[in-house]
Protein backbone atom coordinates (compact mmCIF):
# COMPACT_ATOMS: atom_id res chain seq x y z
CA UNK A 1 0.00 0.00 0.00
CA UNK A 2 2.63 2.32 -0.14
CA UNK A 3 4.57 2.09 -2.70
CA UNK A 4 5.21 0.91 -6.24
CA UNK A 5 7.31 -2.31 -5.48
CA UNK A 6 9.11 -5.37 -7.14
CA UNK A 7 10.04 -3.13 -10.69
CA UNK A 8 12.42 -6.38 -11.92
CA UNK A 9 14.32 -5.49 -15.05
CA UNK A 10 16.20 -8.07 -16.99
CA UNK A 11 18.71 -6.54 -19.73
CA UNK A 12 21.25 -8.27 -22.35
CA UNK A 13 23.99 -6.00 -22.66
CA UNK A 14 22.89 -2.53 -22.53
CA UNK A 15 19.62 -2.84 -24.12
CA UNK A 16 18.55 -6.27 -25.49
CA UNK A 17 15.71 -8.64 -25.40
CA UNK A 18 13.82 -9.28 -22.48
CA UNK A 19 11.08 -12.24 -21.33
CA UNK A 20 8.94 -10.23 -18.36
CA UNK A 21 9.06 -7.55 -16.11
CA UNK A 22 6.72 -6.84 -13.11
CA UNK A 23 5.65 -3.84 -10.98
CA UNK A 24 3.21 -3.70 -7.99
CA UNK A 25 0.85 -0.67 -8.20
CA UNK A 26 -0.32 -0.01 -4.17
CA UNK A 27 -3.80 1.61 -3.61
CA UNK A 28 -5.73 3.10 -0.76
CA UNK A 29 -9.91 3.33 -1.65
CA UNK A 30 -12.13 4.80 0.26
CA UNK A 31 -15.53 6.69 -1.62
CA UNK A 32 -16.30 8.75 0.75
CA UNK A 33 -13.02 11.13 0.60
CA UNK A 34 -12.10 13.64 -2.10
CA UNK A 35 -9.22 11.67 -3.70
CA UNK A 36 -11.62 7.85 -3.42
CA UNK A 37 -8.72 6.07 -4.77
CA UNK A 38 -5.06 6.84 -5.06
CA UNK A 39 -1.96 5.37 -5.48
CA UNK A 40 -0.33 5.69 -1.80
CA UNK A 41 3.47 7.09 -1.74
CA UNK A 42 4.39 6.49 -5.13
CA UNK A 43 8.02 6.49 -5.69
CA UNK A 44 10.37 8.47 -8.41
CA UNK A 45 8.34 7.97 -11.55
CA UNK A 46 9.72 9.02 -15.17
CA UNK A 47 6.36 11.01 -16.17
CA UNK A 48 5.07 12.22 -12.92
CA UNK A 49 8.72 13.57 -11.92
CA UNK A 50 8.22 16.60 -15.06
CA UNK A 51 4.28 16.73 -14.78
CA UNK A 52 2.72 16.68 -11.82
CA UNK A 53 0.55 13.76 -11.32
CA UNK A 54 -3.21 13.39 -9.82
CA UNK A 55 -3.39 11.24 -6.79
CA UNK A 56 -4.49 8.27 -9.04
CA UNK A 57 -1.70 8.46 -11.65
CA UNK A 58 1.84 7.28 -11.59
CA UNK A 59 4.04 6.02 -13.83
CA UNK A 60 7.62 4.23 -14.29
CA UNK A 61 10.36 3.62 -16.40
CA UNK A 62 8.88 0.17 -17.71
CA UNK A 63 10.60 -0.69 -20.93
CA UNK A 64 13.41 0.07 -22.93
CA UNK A 65 14.38 -0.79 -26.63
CA UNK A 66 16.76 0.89 -29.44
CA UNK A 67 15.19 2.09 -32.43
CA UNK A 68 16.73 3.14 -35.88
CA UNK A 69 14.17 5.69 -38.08
CA UNK A 70 15.35 7.58 -41.17
CA UNK A 71 14.93 11.04 -42.02
CA UNK A 72 13.41 12.46 -45.11
CA UNK A 73 11.65 9.25 -46.27
CA UNK A 74 7.98 9.18 -47.38
CA UNK A 75 7.92 5.11 -45.90
CA UNK A 76 6.42 6.12 -42.43
CA UNK A 77 7.30 2.83 -41.20
CA UNK A 78 10.50 4.31 -40.90
CA UNK A 79 9.77 7.31 -38.80
CA UNK A 80 9.81 7.44 -35.37
CA UNK A 81 6.47 5.74 -33.65
CA UNK A 82 4.36 4.46 -31.01
CA UNK A 83 1.35 2.59 -30.31
CA UNK A 84 0.32 3.02 -26.94
CA UNK A 85 -3.10 0.90 -25.91
CA UNK A 86 -6.40 1.68 -25.43
CA UNK A 87 -8.12 1.59 -21.53
CA UNK A 88 -7.94 -2.09 -20.12
CA UNK A 89 -10.34 -3.12 -17.08
CA UNK A 90 -9.38 -5.54 -14.74
CA UNK A 91 -11.27 -7.04 -11.77
CA UNK A 92 -10.28 -7.22 -8.25
CA UNK A 93 -11.27 -9.23 -5.35
CA UNK A 94 -10.94 -9.75 -2.04
CA UNK A 95 -12.48 -13.25 -1.20
CA UNK A 96 -15.89 -13.12 -2.84
CA UNK A 97 -15.90 -9.05 -2.75
CA UNK A 98 -14.71 -7.43 -6.09
CA UNK A 99 -14.68 -4.43 -8.17
CA UNK A 100 -13.74 -3.48 -11.61
CA UNK A 101 -10.67 -0.78 -12.06
CA UNK A 102 -9.86 1.21 -15.09
CA UNK A 103 -6.45 1.51 -16.33
CA UNK A 104 -5.45 4.15 -18.94
CA UNK A 105 -2.46 5.13 -20.44
CA UNK A 106 -2.77 8.59 -20.87
CA UNK A 107 0.93 9.82 -21.69
CA UNK A 108 4.92 8.84 -22.23
CA UNK A 109 7.82 9.95 -21.54
CA UNK A 110 10.07 9.03 -24.16
CA UNK A 111 14.17 9.25 -23.31
CA UNK A 112 15.92 8.69 -26.53
CA UNK A 113 20.01 8.38 -26.21
CA UNK A 114 21.39 8.84 -29.70
CA UNK A 115 24.00 6.38 -30.75
CA UNK A 116 27.99 8.16 -30.86
CA UNK A 117 27.32 7.69 -34.49
CA UNK A 118 24.02 9.14 -34.88
CA UNK A 119 25.08 12.56 -32.71
CA UNK A 120 23.00 15.07 -31.33
CA UNK A 121 21.99 16.66 -34.48
CA UNK A 122 18.64 16.56 -36.49
CA UNK A 123 16.28 14.48 -34.86
CA UNK A 124 13.40 12.99 -35.35
CA UNK A 125 11.25 14.93 -32.35
CA UNK A 126 11.93 18.31 -34.50
CA UNK A 127 9.11 16.83 -36.68
CA UNK A 128 5.59 17.20 -36.81
CA UNK A 129 3.15 14.99 -34.92
CA UNK A 130 1.10 13.36 -37.64
CA UNK A 131 -1.79 11.85 -35.69
CA UNK A 132 -3.48 10.44 -32.50
CA UNK A 133 -1.33 12.24 -30.07
CA UNK A 134 0.12 15.51 -28.77
CA UNK A 135 3.82 16.41 -28.18
CA UNK A 136 3.47 17.83 -24.60
CA UNK A 137 7.49 18.07 -23.99
CA UNK A 138 10.61 18.23 -25.57
CA UNK A 139 13.87 18.72 -23.60
CA UNK A 140 17.46 18.23 -25.53
CA UNK A 141 20.14 17.60 -23.29
CA UNK A 142 24.31 17.03 -23.25
CA UNK A 143 23.45 13.34 -24.75
CA UNK A 144 19.85 12.72 -24.48
CA UNK A 145 16.81 13.68 -25.83
CA UNK A 146 13.67 14.34 -23.49
CA UNK A 147 9.90 14.51 -25.03
CA UNK A 148 5.98 13.35 -24.09
CA UNK A 149 3.43 12.02 -26.03
CA UNK A 150 -0.34 12.11 -25.02
CA UNK A 151 -2.72 10.33 -27.04
CA UNK A 152 -5.69 12.18 -28.20
CA UNK A 153 -7.61 9.53 -26.50
CA UNK A 154 -6.81 7.47 -23.74
CA UNK A 155 -10.02 5.25 -23.77
CA UNK A 156 -9.03 3.55 -27.48
CA UNK A 157 -5.58 2.74 -28.96
CA UNK A 158 -3.59 5.13 -30.31
CA UNK A 159 -1.08 5.47 -32.88
CA UNK A 160 1.56 7.91 -32.63
CA UNK A 161 4.16 8.97 -35.15
CA UNK A 162 6.50 11.86 -35.73
CA UNK A 163 6.22 13.02 -40.09
CA UNK A 164 9.83 13.81 -40.65
CA UNK A 165 9.40 13.19 -44.44
CA UNK A 166 10.06 16.85 -45.15
CA UNK A 167 13.44 16.69 -43.28
CA UNK A 168 17.11 16.31 -44.44
CA UNK A 169 17.72 12.56 -45.32
CA UNK A 170 19.69 10.96 -42.22
CA UNK A 171 19.71 7.54 -40.67
CA UNK A 172 18.51 8.28 -36.84
CA UNK A 173 19.73 5.16 -34.13
CA UNK A 174 19.02 5.71 -30.46
CA UNK A 175 18.35 3.69 -27.43
CA UNK A 176 15.48 4.62 -25.72
CA UNK A 177 13.49 4.64 -21.96
CA UNK A 178 9.79 4.55 -22.12
CA UNK A 179 7.64 5.41 -18.88
CA UNK A 180 4.09 5.10 -19.55
CA UNK A 181 1.85 7.54 -17.25
CA UNK A 182 -1.34 5.52 -15.87
CA UNK A 183 -4.53 6.53 -15.08
CA UNK A 184 -6.66 4.32 -12.50
CA UNK A 185 -10.17 5.07 -12.09
CA UNK A 186 -13.26 2.69 -10.47
CA UNK A 187 -16.90 3.49 -11.88
CA UNK A 188 -19.29 4.94 -9.33
CA UNK A 189 -17.13 5.03 -6.50
CA UNK A 190 -19.18 1.98 -4.55
CA UNK A 191 -19.34 0.61 -0.85
CA UNK A 192 -17.00 -2.14 -0.73
CA UNK A 193 -16.35 -4.52 1.94
CA UNK A 194 -13.33 -3.81 3.37
CA UNK A 195 -9.66 -5.63 2.85
CA UNK A 196 -7.24 -6.04 -0.20
CA UNK A 197 -8.17 -6.55 -3.38
CA UNK A 198 -5.81 -7.85 -5.90
CA UNK A 199 -5.46 -8.05 -10.14
CA UNK A 200 -2.93 -8.43 -12.77
CA UNK A 201 -2.82 -6.49 -16.08
CA UNK A 202 -0.23 -7.81 -18.17
CA UNK A 203 1.16 -5.49 -21.63
CA UNK A 204 3.01 -6.42 -24.51
CA UNK A 205 5.98 -4.87 -26.07
CA UNK A 206 6.46 -5.61 -30.10
CA UNK A 207 8.11 -4.34 -32.95
CA UNK A 208 4.99 -4.17 -35.74
CA UNK A 209 2.50 -6.44 -34.53
CA UNK A 210 1.35 -6.16 -30.60
CA UNK A 211 -2.14 -4.86 -29.48
CA UNK A 212 -0.04 -2.76 -26.94
CA UNK A 213 3.08 -1.21 -26.82
CA UNK A 214 4.36 -1.66 -30.36
CA UNK A 215 7.51 0.47 -31.14
CA UNK A 216 8.02 0.25 -34.88
CA UNK A 217 9.68 -1.88 -36.96
CA UNK A 218 13.98 -1.51 -37.10
CA UNK A 219 14.06 -1.92 -33.05
CA UNK A 220 15.28 -4.42 -30.58
CA UNK A 221 11.93 -5.69 -28.81
CA UNK A 222 11.10 -9.30 -29.47
CA UNK A 223 7.70 -9.76 -27.75
CA UNK A 224 8.39 -8.46 -24.27
CA UNK A 225 6.07 -8.28 -21.83
CA UNK A 226 5.74 -6.50 -17.86
CA UNK A 227 2.62 -6.85 -15.94
CA UNK A 228 1.14 -4.52 -13.64
CA UNK A 229 0.11 -6.03 -10.08
CA UNK A 230 -2.58 -3.79 -8.06
CA UNK A 231 -3.03 -4.37 -4.65
CA UNK A 232 -5.70 -1.68 -3.37
CA UNK A 233 -7.01 -1.51 0.13
CA UNK A 234 -10.29 -0.21 0.88
CA UNK A 235 -10.29 1.69 4.08
CA UNK A 236 -12.93 0.51 7.13
CA UNK A 237 -15.69 2.96 6.35
CA UNK A 238 -18.29 3.13 9.43
CA UNK A 239 -20.91 5.88 9.13
CA UNK A 240 -23.33 6.13 12.79
CA UNK A 241 -25.81 8.41 14.01
CA UNK A 242 -28.90 9.09 16.24
CA UNK A 243 -31.86 9.59 13.37
CA UNK A 244 -33.90 11.65 16.35
CA UNK A 245 -32.35 14.46 18.65
CA UNK A 246 -30.52 12.83 21.77
CA UNK A 247 -28.88 16.01 23.75
CA UNK A 248 -31.14 15.59 26.01
CA UNK A 249 -33.74 12.14 26.52
CA UNK A 250 -36.54 12.52 29.10
CA UNK A 251 -37.52 9.01 30.87
CA UNK A 252 -41.53 9.21 30.54
CA UNK A 253 -44.37 7.17 31.86
CA UNK A 254 -46.49 6.11 28.82
CA UNK A 255 -48.47 8.96 27.61
CA UNK A 256 -46.42 11.31 29.68
CA UNK A 257 -46.67 12.67 33.03
CA UNK A 258 -50.02 14.46 32.66
CA UNK A 259 -51.17 11.16 32.56
CA UNK A 260 -50.01 9.89 36.04
CA UNK A 261 -52.80 10.05 38.97
CA UNK A 262 -50.71 11.37 41.41
CA UNK A 263 -50.86 9.42 44.83
CA UNK A 264 -50.62 6.12 42.66
CA UNK A 265 -48.09 4.17 42.20
CA UNK A 266 -45.10 5.33 40.84
CA UNK A 267 -44.44 4.72 36.85
CA UNK A 268 -42.40 2.73 34.38
CA UNK A 269 -39.94 5.58 32.76
CA UNK A 270 -38.99 4.81 29.21
CA UNK A 271 -37.16 6.90 26.58
CA UNK A 272 -35.49 5.53 23.30
CA UNK A 273 -33.00 6.33 21.19
CA UNK A 274 -33.00 5.44 17.08
CA UNK A 275 -30.30 5.48 15.26
CA UNK A 276 -28.28 3.40 11.91
CA UNK A 277 -25.51 1.95 11.37
CA UNK A 278 -23.68 1.93 7.63
CA UNK A 279 -20.51 -0.19 7.44
CA UNK A 280 -18.15 -1.86 4.77
CA UNK A 281 -16.28 -3.42 8.18
CA UNK A 282 -17.08 -5.39 11.07
CA UNK A 283 -17.91 -3.17 13.84
CA UNK A 284 -18.20 -2.22 17.69
CA UNK A 285 -21.10 -0.52 20.00
CA UNK A 286 -20.51 0.47 23.54
CA UNK A 287 -22.17 2.49 25.93
CA UNK A 288 -20.51 4.14 29.57
CA UNK A 289 -22.47 5.39 31.67
CA UNK A 290 -20.61 8.36 33.87
CA UNK A 291 -23.19 7.43 37.39
CA UNK A 292 -23.71 4.08 38.50
CA UNK A 293 -25.83 2.27 41.21
CA UNK A 294 -24.62 -0.20 43.92
CA UNK A 295 -26.01 -2.83 41.61
CA UNK A 296 -23.15 -1.54 38.43
CA UNK A 297 -26.13 -0.46 36.59
CA UNK A 298 -26.81 2.89 34.91
CA UNK A 299 -28.80 5.68 36.99
CA UNK A 300 -29.70 9.05 37.74
CA UNK A 301 -28.73 10.85 40.42
CA UNK A 302 -28.98 14.47 41.81
CA UNK A 303 -26.03 16.88 43.59
CA UNK A 304 -27.89 16.78 46.73
CA UNK A 305 -29.06 13.28 47.30
CA UNK A 306 -26.51 10.25 47.44
CA UNK A 307 -29.59 7.81 46.14
CA UNK A 308 -29.48 6.65 42.77
CA UNK A 309 -32.20 5.99 40.67
CA UNK A 310 -31.08 2.40 38.52
CA UNK A 311 -32.35 1.67 35.06
CA UNK A 312 -31.43 -0.68 32.29
CA UNK A 313 -30.55 0.05 28.44
CA UNK A 314 -30.97 -2.72 25.85
CA UNK A 315 -29.75 -2.59 22.55
CA UNK A 316 -32.40 -3.69 19.53
CA UNK A 317 -31.91 -3.99 15.85
CA UNK A 318 -34.58 -3.96 12.82
CA UNK A 319 -32.18 -6.18 10.95
CA UNK A 320 -29.86 -7.61 13.48
CA UNK A 321 -25.70 -8.12 12.13
CA UNK A 322 -24.13 -11.22 12.78
CA UNK A 323 -22.82 -11.09 16.03
CA UNK A 324 -18.89 -10.91 16.39
CA UNK A 325 -17.00 -14.08 17.88
CA UNK A 326 -16.92 -13.99 21.78
CA UNK A 327 -19.56 -11.58 21.61
CA UNK A 328 -22.91 -12.54 22.82
CA UNK A 329 -26.13 -10.82 22.13
CA UNK A 330 -26.35 -9.20 25.13
CA UNK A 331 -22.60 -7.63 25.13
CA UNK A 332 -19.66 -7.52 27.06
CA UNK A 333 -19.40 -5.74 30.85
CA UNK A 334 -16.68 -2.69 30.11
CA UNK A 335 -16.94 -1.42 33.76
CA UNK A 336 -19.84 1.36 33.25
CA UNK A 337 -21.77 -0.32 30.69
CA UNK A 338 -21.46 -3.13 27.80
CA UNK A 339 -20.14 -3.81 24.31
CA UNK A 340 -21.52 -5.43 21.54
CA UNK A 341 -19.27 -6.74 18.84
CA UNK A 342 -20.66 -7.78 14.79
CA UNK A 343 -19.41 -9.34 11.77
CA UNK A 344 -20.88 -7.80 9.15
CA UNK A 345 -18.61 -7.15 6.35
CA UNK A 346 -21.43 -4.43 4.84
CA UNK A 347 -24.76 -2.95 5.30
CA UNK A 348 -26.96 -0.34 6.45
CA UNK A 349 -28.08 -1.56 10.43
CA UNK A 350 -31.04 0.59 11.71
CA UNK A 351 -31.53 -0.04 15.63
CA UNK A 352 -32.42 1.82 18.63
CA UNK A 353 -31.47 2.24 22.17
CA UNK A 354 -34.30 1.82 24.98
CA UNK A 355 -33.63 3.28 28.48
CA UNK A 356 -36.05 1.85 31.13
CA UNK A 357 -36.84 2.34 34.46
CA UNK A 358 -38.98 -0.43 35.98
CA UNK A 359 -38.67 1.75 39.82
CA UNK A 360 -39.14 4.90 40.06
CA UNK A 361 -39.44 5.03 43.81
CA UNK A 362 -35.57 6.55 44.41
CA UNK A 363 -36.59 10.01 42.27
CA UNK A 364 -39.59 10.80 44.80
CA UNK A 365 -36.86 10.69 47.69
CA UNK A 366 -35.43 13.91 46.31
CA UNK A 367 -38.64 15.81 45.04
CA UNK A 368 -38.55 18.76 43.07
CA UNK A 369 -34.90 18.18 42.10
CA UNK A 370 -32.87 17.25 38.88
CA UNK A 371 -32.11 13.79 38.24
CA UNK A 372 -29.88 13.21 35.44
CA UNK A 373 -27.05 11.03 33.98
CA UNK A 374 -24.77 11.26 31.13
CA UNK A 375 -24.51 8.18 29.15
CA UNK A 376 -21.82 7.90 26.25
CA UNK A 377 -22.47 5.59 23.04
CA UNK A 378 -19.61 4.80 20.87
CA UNK A 379 -19.36 3.31 17.01
CA UNK A 380 -15.98 1.97 16.28
CA UNK A 381 -14.71 -0.80 13.73
CA UNK A 382 -12.05 -1.83 16.45
CA UNK A 383 -12.74 -5.44 16.31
Amino acid sequence: MKRLMGLCLCLLGVFGTCATMAATVRLAYNPRTVDALKIVDAPYSSYCALRRCASNEGSQTLFKYDRTVTLGTPDTSRHFSMQMPGQRTLRLTSGSASVELKVEMFALHLRPYPSAQTGMGANPFQGNMAAGCNQDYYYLGSNYLGVIWKPNSAENTSHCRIDTASMAYRTWTADVEAGPAYRLSIAGYPRLPAGVYTGSLVYHVTNGAGPDFDVGRNSSVHDYSFTLNFEMTVERDLQAGFTEPVDTLELLPAGGWDSWAPGSRPPVLRARAPFSVTTNAPFRVSYRCATLADDGRCALGTFSNHTRAPFTITLNWDNAPPLAPGYPAEGQPNGQGRTFGYAASMGRYPGVFNFVMDDSSPLFTARGKQWSGDVTVVFDTQL
